[in-house]
């Protein structure tokens, strides 16, 4: 049996201790982490079962659904924070006059509830403020819950911090698309790029997730229906184009065009409906009757 050895053990400790606090946070993040294992290894390509681009608040939300039905999820954003509209966009909540009993999903209710707990916990309240369930901690009127942008991104972190320190979720931040690997109108990889390092990285799923706010994986296409062959066979004369069968499920006819920006276009007829993809069951809404 190897024996223990105390003043090694606390040496060690330490000296972990004192790098870490060097370090920071950030640096010890699932970001780091990754670049720093892929210049170790020259590793440039990353998979999981969903790819999301764009770490606003509809991407973060693609996320944390897709990561409660144990998939595995890489997550990319532009900047250095997620959240969008409530952090590096600075504009507060929009959002339905009754919000405060009902009219959102349970995942934004934690994260509504997450901020105004983060200042009851860490701001300096008066005990009658602290104390009103619906605290609006900037006191506008713009919204029911103005705050600031810093605070926001604490609690969307804490709320992935979990998937993030399992390997469920990678987090890449500062990282843009750059171009997709495309085989029909299957979207099999995408390729982005980290700001901060110059770095190319190759991301594969069998799904992804456009969820920025300008729809900036455009490059990938986008197909149309048309109601008739000869709609088809006309916009293939116009361009050229040959029409093809389409090697997808359903079947039918296809033209593959090109835009004047280079984005490839599909126009589909006569593709019979499939069989929608198995989800599980859509998270619950809020009701009145539900505890905070």
């Amino acid at each position: 049996m190897p024996s223990f050895h105390r003043r090694r053990f606390l040496l060690t400790t330490a000296s972990l201790a004192s790098t870490a606090w060097m370090l920071g946070p950030r640096s010890l993040s699932a970001r780091a982490a990754h670049e720093r294992d892929a210049r170790a290894s020259g590793i440039r390509g990353l998979k999981a079962d969903v790819v999301i681009i764009g770490g606003g608040l509809g991407g973060c939300a693609a996320a944390l659904a897709a990561l409660r039905s144990g998939l595995r999820v890489i997550l990319t954003e532009e900047t250095d924070w997620i959240g969008g509209q409530l952090t590096s966009q600075a504009v507060p909540p929009d959002e339905n006059r009754w919000i405060e009993t009902h009219g959102c999903t349970r995942s934004y209710r934690q994260l509504r509830n997450g901020i105004r707990d983060y200042y009851r916990r860490h701001y300096p309240l008066l005990a009658s403020v602290a104390s009103r369930e619906d605290l609006n901690p900037g006191d506008g009127f713009v919204s029911r819950l103005c705050h600031e942008p810093r605070v926001a991104l604490a609690v969307l972190e804490a709320m992935l911090s979990a998937h993030l320190s399992s390997g469920q979720l990678i987090l890449l931040l500062e990282h843009s698309p750059l171009h997709a690997e495309l085989h029909g109108d299957e979207v099999r990889s995408i390729e982005c790029l980290n700001a901060r390092t110059g770095h190319r990285v190759q991301l594969e799923a069998p799904h992804f997730i456009d969820a920025t706010e300008l729809g900036d994986p455009a490059f990938t296409g986008f197909g149309i229906r048309v109601n008739t062959r000869a709609e088809l066979e006309a916009l293939a004369s116009y361009d050229g184009a040959a029409i093809k069968d389409l090697d997808l499920p359903g079947g039918g006819a296809v033209v593959r065009l090109t835009d004047p920006d280079g984005v490839m276009v599909e126009v589909v007829h006569d593709q019979a409906p499939v069989a929608p993809f198995p989800t599980p069951a859509t998270m619950p809404w809020n009701e009145n009757s539900e505890p905070r």
